[in-house]
């Protein structure tokens, strides 16, 4: 049977209307996550364990510094490890740590899993970084809160190193100076970075390292207004 013009003319109507339909089904929501991000429910976890290390640097007393310059035993443990160790609750036989050693020798032991759950992924790869050089936390000593500017970022959230979080390994400003932002993550499109009043914020991935870089020195965040700088960038 021929099928009439106007027959086939509705029939080609139908068809784009439907095309239209479907397309702005598909569309609609990568639309509406580009100009309206979410946070990602399963980066909930990560940005609690942020609040629990920011916790962590409060609370620390140890007769260790948490800065990579003059303190040996930063040149063979991670300030993570540091941190975690006098944190966790390890076994008794697992208390004692030979500083003398290299990370790796407390692989395997029960001290490894101590901070493992929230330094680190279930391959034990890093996911919290401090970012080191001149005039960063890093370099000042994470455990001086007190004395720095509310708006200095301590540490950031990276899915970009394969390191254990044990290893002393860590971001560097001159990545951040030549337009590589370190700071990134495997849930959505953002990553954590946490303040060192405690404050923990998901920022979008496509935020200027130039301009994250302004709050990682002590000099440069004192001059900063996250609240009106970054807050653009926030999820």
């Amino acid at each position: 049977m021929l099928i009439s013009g106007i027959t086939r003319t509705r029939i080609q109507t139908v068809a784009v209307v439907a095309c239209v339909c479907v397309a702005a089904i598909v569309m609609t929501p990568i639309a509406v996550s580009y100009l309206h991000p979410v946070y990602p429910a399963a980066a909930e976890q990560r940005g609690r364990s942020f609040v629990g290390v920011w916790r962590y640097l409060k609370m620390y007393s140890g007769k260790f510094p948490l800065s990579q310059h003059g303190s040996k035993v930063l040149s063979r443990w991670s300030w993570r490890f540091v941190l975690a160790r006098e944190n966790c609750h390890m076994p008794t036989d697992a208390t004692e740590v030979d500083w003398s050693k290299s990370w790796d020798s407390a692989r395997g032991n029960a001290v490894e899993s101590c901070g493992s759950w929230i330094f680190g992924r279930k391959d034990g790869s890093a996911i919290i970084v401090a970012v080191g050089g001149a005039g960063t936390a890093y370099d000042l000593g994470l455990e001086n809160l007190t004395r720095f500017p509310r708006d200095l970022i301590l540490f950031v959230e990276t899915c970009r190193v394969d390191h254990n979080w044990m290893e002393p390994k860590d971001c560097d400003l001159q990545d951040f100076d030549n337009g590589v932002n370190c700071a990134s993550s495997e849930y959505g499109g953002g990553f954590h970075v946490c303040f060192a009043d405690g404050a923990v914020w998901y920022l979008r991935s496509d935020v200027p390292p130039q301009l994250l870089r302004k709050f990682l020195t002590q000099d440069t965040a004192a001059l900063m207004d996250r609240d009106s700088i970054l807050a653009p960038f926030a999820i």
